[in-house]
This record gives structure tokens, C-alpha cells and sequence, in this order.
């Protein structure tokens, strides 16, 4: 049974009464009339509103009249000779329309006109919005003119698609049953809800996963039913649907986005999907916006390091660079720094890939280089639009590294990622990209560098009695310390799912530029131990030691410093 059989089965009763009682108080059927047909409806097991039709004492455009009016909705006549758009018609597929009865008849700009016989339908519109990607406009017709357009359309309009690729079509239709909406859905609900920043869906020889990464770590999803390796194809081609992407094209990756909101927040989906040996792979980023809250004061960065961090963002130029790995959390620290300067005397331009955040105000580009819309190509662009504050989504090469500069030294502030382990090495790295070191010294005025640990769960913690005074030593302790230190893990409660910890938080170095290190930058034989030496005479303090001190209040496991914080 699908889902809109489903909702018939709940509904009917309610808007057959509804119906009744609108024909009895508008005087449109007698008390006796209404009493006959009830005992014929009763004898013949057909519903009352049939049996009205049947006896004479009502007719369909009088019960569509009415439907109309209570659901405050427009009524249309389509009779055999109203014009259907095919173009309306095209925009949904066959099996959706006729299990749905939601008959799509015209097309106004970015609206979508549809027609239906019975409320239960209107269960079904949103759907229609998410797969068209349009407005909805809903109007009542009768039941005979919508199934008699229903009978035509499947006997005509589709002849052309049903004689198309079978696996095709199946796939398609497969996608829009009740049971892999409901599971798609549910899955996409389940981890926001669980706070999962990614799931994975992988298909092998003879099985298939799925993942999710929770605080950073992936574990698989019990699935003891089996039930993605046996609707794979048809869970695929759901989440196509929803990103609006090619469900035919398995050739090649496509690349998506999906809008959900679930208890009044918004989430964005990036949706990406590869093609494998046994099937096309499946990965969503989920990016929860109401979760983050683009405040540089609420990002954890300890008093003395945000001081320093807030004074280069409020400088009129310079560069600001935020570096470290994939999924450490810079999109967050450049977004809060943007959002502190985000006023209405100054105009912010950002270059991205992808746009991972909105911000009102700012121009936001996305950066598409299989159309020849690159970084650098932005950055020449931006320099022409009057802007005071940039933001580069990373300094990919040495073009776009220039160009950077170039408006640093003009006047503008910049703000950019790096992937380097630490902020001393992004000077080296920068040299390496073959930046020349007086233009460094010239246009560099911060790096932060970052990471993202779990939290230890505060409703299991307690006491680590694993851990060993050679292994605190080895990570950094001195062998007195060690002693004294006391160490702590979560282990495992049904508020943290087992694992021992519940959520995030970041841990950041913050590296000013001084003239020492500009001075050790220009004398052309410069390391990132040597910086780092220099930046700690200012108060720069490291990833590594930022760890231990939140490992000595508890704040911190050994292990979750290891899997995070030691440079391998």
C-alpha cells in the first residue's frame, strides 16, 4: 500500500462527514434524502457520498462546489476539451500522478497549477513542490472530469517514456513508493536530530551501508532488515529527486543540494554522488544553520587569542588566514569574523566552494571552475566591485595566493583556509606555493589554526584509570605532572549513544604576525620551528599545548588528543 492509499484509508471517514454536512446545512440534500442514501450506502457497502450520486440527490459539481468553498480553494472545470499543458503534465512522473490523483494541468512562471477530486490529495502537494522545485497552486475539479483526464494521460502522454529504458523507469517509479520515502526521510531526520554532520550511503558486491559521522567519527547504522542493500536503486534515486539531479546519468558524480526544515529550523544538504564499481556512492553533508551561531565570543577561543584575532578582523586590511583539515571548523571561525564586520558601510564579497553558510548582506559567489569561474577569476572581479572585506574559501594555488595579496596591499581585508597541520608551517607553505617572502611579510597579519575534539559526555564521566604515566609523559607531560594529573573518559550512557562523548568543540592556536617573525620570514632560510620559537615570546601558544590544558581540567581525553591533536 502506498502512502497515499494510506492516507485514505485515515481521512475518508472525516471528509465524507465534512461533505455531508455541508450538503445538509446548505439545504443542498434533505434529512430524508441523506437517511435513504445512508441505508442504500449501508446495504450496498459503498460510501455515502456514492450512494448520493447514485440516487440523483446531488451531483459532482455540486460536491466540488462545495469542497472548494470549505478548503478555501478555486474550482475548475476540465472538461474534455480544456487545454492540458504537456509541459505541466511532464512535470511529474506517471506513477506519482496516478497514485497521488493530483493532475498537473498548466504552468504560470514559476507556478505549478494541479487539480484534484479529493482532499486526501492535498496530503500529497508538498511533495510536488519538492519535485518540481515550483509553487503549487491547488484547484478542485470533479471526480469524473480528473479520472477521465487520469485514464487519458496514461494511455497517451507517457507512451513515449514507458518505451524508454526499463531500469530507468523502474527505478523512478520505485523511488516515489511509500516505504523508501518514509526511509529516506527518516534517515535524513534521525541524524539531525542525533546531530550527524554526514551520512554515507555505499554500495558493495553483495551488501550495502550506511554510515553516519558523528562528532567526527564514523560508525555504521544497524540495518538488520537489510532493507538499503534490497531498495538501494530506488533510495538513490529519491535523494536524485530531492537535489532536483539527473536519475538517468550513472556515469558520472552530480552533485546537489536539498532544503529540509524539521521543527522549525532549516538545514541545508549537500548532496554528493559518485559512481563505484558496484554502484554509485552516496554522501550528505548536513549543514544545520540554526546550530551555529556566527559569534566570534562563541566559538571557544580562549580571552588573550581572541583578543589578537578580533583586532586583525577590525583592521581596514591585511590577510587573516584560518588553517587545518577538512571538517575542522574554518567555514565557522571565517563566518563569525565576517559576520563581527558585517555592516552596512562595508561591502563584503566572498568567493566559495561550496557557499556553505548565508550571509545578509555580503555577496556570496560560488565558485563553478568546470565553467571557467575560478577562485583567482572571482578575486580580479571583486577588485572591480568596490569591496572592503573579501573572503577567499582557500587559497588553492599560487594565482589566487597573489591575487590575494594584491588586495591586502590595496586596502581591502582578507580573509582565507590553508591546509597545514599548524600556524607556524602556513608561512612555509606559502613560500613553497612560491609567494615571494616581502610580499608575505607585507600582507600577513594573523593565522589561526584549529581543530575539532569531542566533548567528554558530563552524565558518564569519570575517572580514566587506563591511562599510564608513560603515556602521559609521551604525549607531553612532565614525569611530575604525570604523576598528579588527574585523567577522565566518558564511559558510555544512553545520553552519548555508548560512545563516551557528546559533541564538539574547537581548540585553536592563534599566531600573530610580529616583526620578529616578518624579520626571520625575509631572511630566506626561515623554518616553522623557528617561528613557532619567536611567535611563543609574544604569547602564541600551540594545538598541542591548548590540549594538554584541557586534558588537566577534564575537559580533554588522552585518547581523543591522540586521535586529534599529535602530528603524525
Amino acid at each position: 500500500m502506498h502512502q497515499w492509499e494510506y492516507c485514505l484509508v485515515d481521512r475518508t471517514d472525516a471528509i465524507t462527514r465534512t461533505i455531508c454536512a455541508l450538503l445538509l446545512e446548505k439545504g443542498q440534500v434533505t434529512e430524508e434524502e441523506y437517511r435513504h442514501a445512508l441505508a442504500e450506502s449501508s446495504e450496498g457497502g459503498v460510501d455515502i457520498i456514492e450512494s448520493l450520486l447514485k440516487l440523483g440527490y446531488t451531483t459532482e459539481e455540486i460536491v466540488a462546489d462545495d469542497l472548494s468553498e470549505s478548503y478555501g480553494l478555486e474550482r475548475i472545470d476540465l472538461a474534455p476539451d480544456a487545454q492540458i499543458l504537456r509541459e505541466a503534465v511532464n512535470q511529474l512522473p506517471q506513477k506519482f500522478v496516478q497514485e497521488s490523483k493530483i493532475l498537473p494541468f498548466n504552468v504560470d512562471g514559476n507556478t505549478l497549477q494541479v487539480a484534484i477530486s479529493d482532499p486526501t490529495a492535498l496530503g500529497s502537494i508538498n511533495t510536488v513542490r519538492v519535485i518540481t522545485g515550483k509553487q503549487v497552486s491547488t484547484f478542485f475539479t470533479t471526480f469524473s472530469q480528473l479520472h477521465s483526464w487520469l485514464s487519458f494521460l496514461k494511455q497517451e502522454e507517457w507512451q513515449a517514456k514507458e518505451s524508454g529504458p526499463k531500469k530507468e523507469v523502474a527505478d523512478e517509479e520505485e523511488a516515489y513508493r511509500g516505504e523508501n520515502i518514509d526511509y529516506v526521510n527518516l534517515l535524513i531526520r534521525n541524524a539531525i536530530n542525533k546531530r550527524v554532520s554526514d551520512i554515507h550511503i555505499e554500495p558493495y558486491k553483495a551488501t550495502a551501508r550506511v554510515r553516519l559521522r558523528l562528532d567526527g567519527v564514523m560508525s555504521t547504522l544497524d540495518d538488520k532488515e537489510n532493507f538499503i542493500f534490497n531498495h538501494y536503486p530506488a533510495v538513490v534515486a529519491r535523494l536524485k529527486i530531492l537535489a532536483g539531479l539527473d536519475i538517468a546519468e550513472r556515469r558520472l558524480p552530480q552533485d546537489g543540494a536539498i532544503s529540509f526544515r524539521i521543527q522549525g529550523r532549516d538545514v541545508d544538504i549537500r548532496l554528493s554522488i559518485l559512481p563505484t564499481t558496484y554502484g554509485e556512492r552516496v554522501v550528505m553533508r548536513i549543514l544545520d544553520h540554526t546550530a551555529f551561531k556566527m559569534d566570534l565570543d562563541a566559538l571557544g577561543i580562549p580571552d588573550e587569542d581572541l583578543v589578537i584575532l578580533k583586532r586583525a578582523v577590525d583592521a581596514p586590511q591585511g590577510i587573516v588566514l584560518v588553517t587545518g583539515p577538512t571538517g575542522s571548523g574554518k567555514s565557522s571561525t571565517l563566518y563569525s569574523a565576517l559576520n563581527r564586520v558585517n555592516r552596512e558601510d562595508i561591502n563584503i564579497l566572498t568567493a566559495e566552494d561550496p557557499v556553505e553558510y548565508t550571509l545578509e548582506g555580503a555577496g556570496q559567489v560560488q565558485i563553478k571552475e568546470d565553467i571557467g569561474l575560478t577562485f583567482s577569476g572571482a578575486l580580479r572581479s571583486f577588485l572591480r566591485q568596490d569591496p572592503e572585506v573579501i573572503l577567499v574559501g582557500e587559497m588553492r594555488d599560487q594565482e589566487t595566493a597573489e591575487i590575494a595579496i594584491k588586495s591586502a596591499l590595496t586596502g581591502h581585508l582578507v580573509l582565507s583556509t590553508l591546509h597545514t597541520n599548524d600556524a607556524p608551517s602556513t608561512i612555509i607553505r606559502l613560500v613553497n606555493m612560491g609567494i615571494e617572502p616581502y610580499l608575505i611579510t607585507a600582507s600577513l597579519s594573523l593565522v589561526v589554526a584549529q581543530r575539532l575534539v569531542r566533548r567528554i559526555c558530563e552524565t558518564c564521566v569519570g575517572p580514566d584509570q587506563s591511562i599510564t604515566q608513560e603515556l602521559l609523559t609521551s604525549i607531553g607531560f612532565s614525569s611530575e605532572e604525570s604523576e598528579q594529573v588527574e585523567v577522565v573518559r566518558g564511559r558510555g550512557c544512553k545520553a552519548c549513544h555508548q560512545t563516551g562523548y557528546r559533541g564538539r568543540r574547537a581548540v585553536f592556536e592563534v599566531m600573530e604576525i610580529t616583526d620578529e617573525i616578518r624579520r626571520i620570514i625575509l631572511s630566506g632560510h626561515s623554518s616553522s620551528t623557528e617561528i613557532a620559537d619567536s611567535a611563543r615570546q609574544n604569547g602564541y601558544v600551540s594545538l598541542q599545548e591548548r590540549g594538554l590544558d584541557l586534558i588537566r581540567k577534564g575537559s580533554l581525553t588522552v585518547e581523543e588528543y591522540e586521535r586529534v591533536l599529535v602530528l603524525r
